[in-house]
């Protein structure tokens, strides 16, 4: 396998640089022995070399005078010592936002790595890079040609095969492909248009002018190519491909859902009914656009095809995690097949009858059959090994590869066995007492416990998306998300974490850490505190559920919560808006022992009670896939004792103490990083080690003024009881830019001119690559709401120069509108997430008043800077600087 890295392709983790023999590594921890050689299937997996010689030199030595061998040195530190791999792929994809078919490949879109996955059968056969950010897609039969849509740079590339053979400049950003009538539509991210460009050459034709607001989001011709049918918010239209004018429209509570049925009778899309909070599959008439007839369907449907037969229609729900199969002309369900997290995009080979369904948060393309409607495979455009775990007793590592669906397992020999076990397997736990593996599958919402030959022994459903997988061994209990479950009669009980305040009254545990010596079980959930003040914190859990008022170890914004019975600690990593940290915590009086300030978010950790290490991972606040750095903290004195740096993005960590062992998944590739860990002396207290922190009080804290210092990067204490409904704009970023020289990273184009306008020396350097895509704006009478929809985050922007970030929790399983309220004329109540967080916060309402105008999807890009956050949108540009003030260029 080539293992070149390719352009806009995040790098494998290359040659390991070993530092001791193999005949060493033997003599500290169980052997590595070689695997057999990879096959040609890609869940095969291999030990890499466990060692690297350097080349001998010639010898001028008579030829028969041996050479001397080289001598085995024991370890002294920490270093690398092998590596499994989990996967061959031809380079990696992340976050996959467009599908295309033509001549049996498949074509998926990757959005964070920039670059296109090609699939032939069942397997991803080549990875090319396009421009960034790519999207939208578009098959031409006609001219054999796969064009590909990128929102950054405003190009649409161009693929015969598997190669670019051009790249075409756009006058702006686009939103949505599509061809007919042998041209190329190409939709507008400000919209109101759609351009038409030759498919030979990119000239640009002509354009059609549309009666609406916001980007084009989706655009499907009918089988004769005469009409196109567009989605936009809340709206749908029909063009006359002949005469470019608009035919006909209709008005719905709809985003992107478009399928068009192949007699050209129907228009498949969707509608949201906020007085029922209810979603529903419509089918209009393809000539009129009235609405013929509607089946209620799971909430927040992303993607709709029409079946060739015109018997079926396919539906994807993101909240779902399904495929829906629809009786199109009764519109009765058929089926429901569970899919990857967050299914996006859909495409339908015909001739072989399998459908490909790309799942945007676990990176998979999952493939059905369409004729017997069952799961026929699972394709990694990326490796992610979500999580590890080391077997106490017989030593063996378990890997859940959610990518790819599987549970792998190794012993001394290498890959042991590749087990199929469900959609987007999250966590992998052993059963030592019961001989058995459970698995948390997050996709299909359930736990599965699986026999030691792999094959399913029991399951129980949980609540929707469950993350967190513990065993007590002690008490022989699970805790998997929101169940707690007692394998040896199959009694289960649900567990919900009561919030401190008011606004969500209960969350489901996100993770729960036992403390051996005293039989407590802690639980990690959300607070229930919308915008910048809300996080994950700890509550004590009893009796099946737990309040987060009551004392608890951590700190807001707990990513991990560790606990160490030979000193009786808890440690819990931290990660809050730009802060990160280790909390160390007394166990019994529950009081924060002290505070470790971390540069990077820590985004695992896994403890060696043998070496007296703490392992963390740390990477990236951006989450991009570039290094980690692997830290051992020692527990004794909380001083750094080793630092491994990899490249790729770590999320998974786990320990064999017996042989002190450090296995840390890499995503990409699939790597597992195989680390002896070794004894040391005790390094020294760190100097940026903080004393306790003060008793929280109810108040949230406040962001310095400009006469303030600020201070340490640090992650706020949880509130103890109550909350003020008001959130405080907290710093997100360093208000005194420190420019280095020069930047390591580039303004991106598009933000040249504000950039220059604001000044380098405000601004500072880049901290990470812009973010583009389609958002959500809306006016009000003193300000505005924006949606950053990569983030998750509502920005509120108010007239006085004043601005707060708040987390996007609303979906379509809840109601359009969150409160009760009686605009006067000309003005409106807000809905959806917008109206969420103006209803609940009513410093918002205060801050800009009434809605002007309907929100829409608009075109957007973001980048973080030493300085502040510059926000773009439409050409308008603000610079959100770290003391809760914005300014205009």
């Amino acid at each position: 396998m080539d293992n070149t890295p390719l352009p806009r392709t995040p790098r494998r983790t290359p040659h390991i640089l070993l530092l001791v023999l193999l005949t060493a590594l033997v003599a500290c921890g169980r052997p590595a022995a070689q695997a057999p050689a990879p096959t040609a299937t890609w869940w095969s997996v291999r030990v890499a070399p466990t060692a690297t010689v350097a080349p001998v030199a010639t010898s001028t030595a008579p030829a028969d005078v041996p050479t001397p061998l080289p001598t085995a040195t024991p370890l002294t530190q920490p270093a690398v010592i092998s590596a499994y791999v989990t996967a061959y792929l031809p380079g990696w994809g992340e976050r996959p936002s467009g599908m295309a078919l033509l001549d049996g490949r498949v074509y998926v879109a990757n959005q964070r790595t920039h670059n296109v996955s090609v699939i032939a059968g069942d397997a991803v056969k080549r990875v090319v890079p396009v421009g960034a950010l790519p999207g939208a897609m578009a098959a031409d039969p006609a001219s054999g040609r796969v064009f590909v849509l990128s929102h950054a740079d405003r190009t649409v590339a161009v693929l015969e095969k598997d190669a670019v053979v051009a790249t075409w400049e756009l006058a702006e950003a686009g939103s949505a492909l599509a061809v007919a009538g042998g041209r190329l539509w190409v939709g507008s991210a400000e919209g109101r248009r759609i351009s038409l460009l030759a498919t030979d050459d990119g000239t640009r034709l002509g354009e059609v002018s549309l009666d609406t607001s916001g980007s084009v989001i989706a655009i499907a011709p009918s089988a004769d190519g005469a009409i196109l049918y567009v989605a936009s918010h809340h709206r749908t239209t029909a063009v006359d491909v002949a005469t470019l004018s608009e035919i006909a429209n209709i008005t719905l509570n709809s985003y992107g859902t478009l399928a068009v049925s192949v007699d050209g009778s129907r228009v498949y899309t969707n509608h949201f009914d906020p007085e029922e909070g209810s979603s529903y599959l419509v089918a209009l008439d393809a000539a009129s656009l009235t609405e013929v007839r509607r089946l209620p369907v799971p909430p927040d449907p992303s993607a709709a095809l029409a079946a060739p037969d015109g018997e079926r229609v396919y539906l994807l729900s993101s909240h779902a995690n399904a495929l829906l199969v629809v009786d199109g002309a009764a519109m009765e369900p058929l089926a429901s097949i569970p899919v990857g997290l967050e299914p996006q995009h859909l495409v339908l080979d015909a001739a072989s009858g399998a459908l490909y369904v790309a799942n945007r948060q676990s990176d998979s393309v999952t493939i059905i059959d369409a004729v017997g409607l069952e799961a026929r495979e699972t394709i990694p455009l990326s490796a992610h090994i979500e999580d590890l775990e080391v077997d106490p007793v017989h030593g063996a590592l378990y890997a859940a590869v959610s990518s790819s669906d599987r549970v792998l397992a190794f012993d001394a020999d290498g890959l042991r066995s590749a087990w199929y076990v469900g959609r987007h397997p999250g966590a992998v736990a052993v059963l030592p007492h019961r001989d058995a593996i459970a698995v948390l599958l997050r996709s299909e919402a359930r736990l599965a416990l699986l026999n030691p030959g792999g094959e399913e022994a029991a399951s129980y459903p949980t609540g929707r998306n469950p993350m967190g997988l513990t065993v007590d061994a002690t008490r022989e209990r699970i805790y998997a998300g929101d169940l707690l479950v007692d394998p040896a009669t199959g009694v289960t009980e649900t567990l919900r974490i009561a919030t401190i305040q008011a606004l969500t009254t209960e969350e489901p545990p996100m993770g729960v850490t036992i403390d051996t010596r005293r039989g407590r079980a802690y639980a990690l959930a959300f607070s229930g505190v919308p915008g910048t003040s809300g996080g994950t914190v700890a509550a004590l859990l009893a009796d099946g559920a737990a309040s987060q008022a009551d004392p608890a170890p951590g700190r807001l914004g707990v990513v991990q919560l560790l606990y160490d019975a030979d000193m009786d600690r808890f440690y819990a990593t931290v990660a809050h808006l730009a802060g990160y940290g280790l909390q160390v915590t007394d166990a019994e009086t529950l009081a924060e022992v002290a505070f470790v300030p971390l540069d990077r978010r820590p985004s695992a950790a896994a403890l060696n009670g043998t070496t007296r290490h703490l392992w963390l991972a740390l990477t990236p606040p951006d989450d991009a896939a570039a290094d980690t750095r692997l830290v051992a903290i020692d527990t004794r004195t909380l001083g750094t004792a080793a630092e491994i740096t990899v490249d790729g993005r770590v999320r998974s960590l786990a320990v064999d103490t017996s042989a002190n062992l450090v296995y840390a998944g890499v995503d990409g590739m699939g790597d597992i990083l195989v680390v002896q860990d070794v004894a040391m002396p005790a390094p020294p207290r760190p100097a940026n080690l903080q004393a306790p922190a003060p008793t929280a009080s109810a108040t949230p804290e406040t962001a310095p003024t400009a006469a303030e210092t600020p201070p340490t990067p640090a992650t706020p204490t949880r509130p103890a009881t109550t909350i003020a409904l008001t959130p405080t704009p907290v710093p997100v970023i360093s208000p005194t830019p420190t420019r280095e020289e020069p930047c390591s990273m580039e303004v991106d184009p598009r933000l040249q001119d504000a950039y220059a306008q604001l000044g380098a020396e405000a601004m500072g350097c880049p901290r990470a690559d812009a973010v583009f895509g389609i958002w959500a704006w809306q006016p009000f009478e003193r300000g505005e709401l924006l949606w950053h929809r990569s983030s998750a985050v509502i920005y509120v922007f108010a007239q006085d120069g004043s601005w707060r970030g708040y987390t996007d929790e609303w979906h379509e399983a809840m109601p359009e509108l969150s409160c009760e309220a009686h605009p006067s004329e000309g003005r409106l109540q807000p809905i959806r997430g917008f109206g969420r967080i103006w209803c609940l916060v009513g410093e918002v309402q205060e801050a800009v008043g009434w809605a002007l105008d309907p929100e829409v999807a608009i075109d957007g890009i973001s980048q973080e800077f030493d300085g502040g956050t510059l926000v773009q949108r439409a050409g308008v540009a603000r610079l959100l600087r770290g003391d809760g003030t914005w300014v205009a260029p």
